[in-house]
């Protein structure tokens, strides 16, 4: 759960992408010419600090000065530079946001603190790990496919994500709204269901393209520099499956998971949909020879030995409820606890008397 966007990537990026909606509807040339667009200048930090006031806003009987605004916003810098998407007017026009997201994170830092959650590493590992305990088998496979792309085992994930000084604040956030705010918020499983049966569009699964093709595999790697009894090795292993997909063919999904060297394995070797020449020849041929449901023998490529099935093209459809009922739940919460959280900043606010000092835009 993210609890704040006051980061400078987060602040910009969806200002900048509608202003630059705006400005491209406004300069659109005629269809006869063809205008070359002149580029602005990039700003220097000292032509960007030089359009913010002194005194910025006003909170618990404080000040909030440019001085404070630039110890936040400068790090922030990408190589301490202004992007060149930030513009004079974009500035200007996001400058309050900015200096508000700034002052109610130092509000948010003071009630943790007064709470006693205060970002830390050690706090932060303790969390992640709780948090892990917790999943269910659908987030614990989610979160472990996720580690593995990142080659990465699941405590240098821990170390890695307790390492950084942003998600040691974010979860120390998240710890403080389950005790705040967040403490009773809860979505059952008939709310989910609700939500579902109210929203069905939501979770249709697009048909097949008309050009494509759709096949699962199980995969026996070989390395190219492999000797021959690596590669013996490899085929014997593969003829081995084969010949009890023979007498089963209704094994090829456990097969795959158990067996298969391809990442794909996990998802019972499919490989989902796919167009011509996306796969290596000889895979492709092989599958353009099965009619739906068919198994091949054993078919070599550049990355091994395979069994190849050719699998029915999918037909658009809907996803069961129980196959996306720990997802949904997951995301209904999160919005209710985000509607929450916009409620306790207002209550900062008003609590701290808030008051932007910065001179409307002209």
């Amino acid at each position: 759960m993210k609890m704040m966007k006051w980061m400078l990537g987060g602040v910009i990026s969806a200002a900048v992408l509608a202003q630059l909606g705006a400005a491209e509807a406004k300069t659109a040339a005629p269809a006869a010419e063809v205008v070359k667009p002149v580029a602005a200048p990039q700003l220097t930090v000292d032509q960007l600090m030089a359009l913010v006031p002194e005194k910025l806003a006003e909170y618990d009987g404080k000040v909030f000065t440019k001085a404070d605004f630039m110890n936040k916003f400068l790090p922030q810098l990408p190589d301490g530079k202004v992007p060149p998407a930030l513009t004079k007017e974009l500035f200007v026009k996001i400058l309050p946001q900015m200096v508000e997201e700034m002052v109610v994170e130092s509000l948010l830092r003071q009630e943790m603190a007064k709470a006693g959650f205060v970002p830390s590493k050690e706090a932060a590992k303790a969390y992640i790990e709780k948090r892990i305990k917790a999943m269910d088998k659908q987030q614990l496979d989610m979160l472990t496919q996720m580690i593995t792309m990142q080659n990465m085992t699941l405590d240098q994930f821990i170390n890695a994500q307790s390492d950084s000084k942003e998600m040691q604040l974010q979860l120390a956030m998240e710890q403080f709204a389950e005790q705040t705010f967040a403490k009773n918020i809860k979505i059952t499983e008939a709310e989910a269901k609700k939500f579902y049966d109210a929203n069905k569009q939501m979770f249709t699964v697009p048909a097949d393209q008309p050009d494509t093709m759709r096949a699962s595999h199980i995969l026996i790697m070989v390395d190219k520099n492999a000797d021959a009894a690596a590669k013996k090795a490899a085929l014997e292993k593969i003829n081995s499956i084969l010949a009890e997909l023979k007498q089963n063919p209704a094994l090829f999904e456990a097969k795959a998971k158990a067996d298969s060297q391809c990442p794909s394995g996990k998802q019972g070797g499919s490989l989902g949909a796919f167009g011509k020449g996306q796969m290596v020849p000889e895979f492709e041929k092989a599958v353009l020879t099965l009619k739906p449901g068919e198994i091949s023998g054993v078919v070599e490529t550049q990355f091994g030995y395979h069994i190849i099935r050719r699998d029915a093209p999918q037909r658009e459809s809907v996803r069961p409820f129980d196959a996306v009922k720990t997802q949904l739940i997951n995301i209904l919460q999160q919005q209710e606890i985000g509607k929450a959280f916009q409620n306790y900043v207002q209550k900062l606010k008003t609590q701290a008397h808030y008051k932007s000092l910065i001179p409307a835009a002209k």
